[in-house]
């Protein structure tokens, strides 16, 4: 009796040993992924495994590559006007995608959610347009069920120009204005900073960083913009007369450090952790390099 009881036991535990085990091997969810902004404006966009795509930005589909359809994930013509359009910015972790919609027949914008397998299109916010205004919505970040946009508003045939930061509650619903002196600068689209520039009253610009938690503000330098965000740490830019110096600094925009002086440097782009530049070497004849900030190394392309 005793031996049957201890052979039951040491069964049971094997099992809920077996099923801790197949726990941890199971992958997480799609949705544990880190959120990541696009812009559809060469007309697709690769976010993490995910390619986007539109066509006359009326059609947005998706896939795991662009051969064939893909899915279809909205069509602007389905409500059979032609004055239904995509905007070019989209969000999103790979199962999950953000996207806005310019309605001029109703003047406004709609930002909708939707699965990438084409299910479960959602509408998140109508934002009305100005009566009289060319206005523009892009959309920046999510973060702790949080959606940020940024807006410019415009006079009919005037250039737009900046309105604010605004966030949406994606469980209650609620708009906000979080900032009015804001420029998109960059963010990676999931994090918790979103990074901006700001004028100053002498004429120049700040970078700022933005607590999407907190949501507060703090400046990281002036007459700088940020390059990208590489293994935790933001990189940005500083320009001089001869020279670009490029700095990194942690997400919240503390313990800035120089990271390599450029001289004669310009057009800088980053991806991962590579630098891309150009080089003046006389008569308009610009020779491209790549610069590693993990190796430190610099490379003619």
């Amino acid at each position: 009796m005793k031996t049957n009881l201890l052979k039951n036991t040491a069964h049971i535990f094997g099992a809920i040993f077996v099923l801790l085990l197949l726990c941890c091997l199971i992958p997480a969810k799609a949705d544990a992924a880190t959120y990541q902004t696009g812009s559809l404006y060469h007309d697709s966009t690769k976010l993490g495994n995910t390619y986007f795509w539109t066509s006359d930005y009326k059609q947005l589909r998706c896939g795991d590559s662009q051969d064939g359809e893909g899915t279809l994930l909205f069509d602007c013509a389905a409500g059979g006007s032609d004055m239904v359009w995509l905007s070019h910015k989209l969000i999103s972790n790979g199962n999950t995608v953000y996207f806005s919609v310019n309605d001029s027949v109703n003047s406004c914008y709609v930002i909708y959610s939707c699965k990438t397998d084409g299910t479960g299109l959602k509408k998140i916010k109508t934002i009305k347009t100005p009566e009289g205004t060319e206005t523009y919505i892009n959309l920046v970040s999510v973060y702790n069920n949080v959606l940020f946009f940024d807006r410019y508003v415009g006079k009919d045939e005037e250039p737009s120009t900046k309105d604010g930061l605004y966030s949406i509650g994606l469980k209650s619903g609620t708009l906000k204005k979080r900032l009015s002196n804001f420029v998109f600068d960059y963010a990676a689209g999931g994090t918790r900073y979103i990074y901006y520039l700001k004028d100053n009253s002498d004429g120049s610009v700040q970078l700022r960083a933005y607590d999407c938690k907190s949501f507060k503000s703090v400046s990281i330098a002036k007459k700088a913009n940020a390059l990208g965000y590489y293994d935790g740490k933001l990189y940005y830019s500083k320009y001089t007369s001869s020279s670009i110096k490029v700095y990194r600094c942690t997400a919240s925009g503390k313990d800035d450090k120089l990271v390599v002086t450029l001289n004669n440097a310009q057009d800088l782009t980053m991806k991962g952790s590579v630098i891309t530049y150009r080089v003046d070497a006389g008569n308009w004849n610009f020779v491209t390099y790549t610069y590693n900030v993990k190796t430190k190394q610099t490379q003619q392309v």
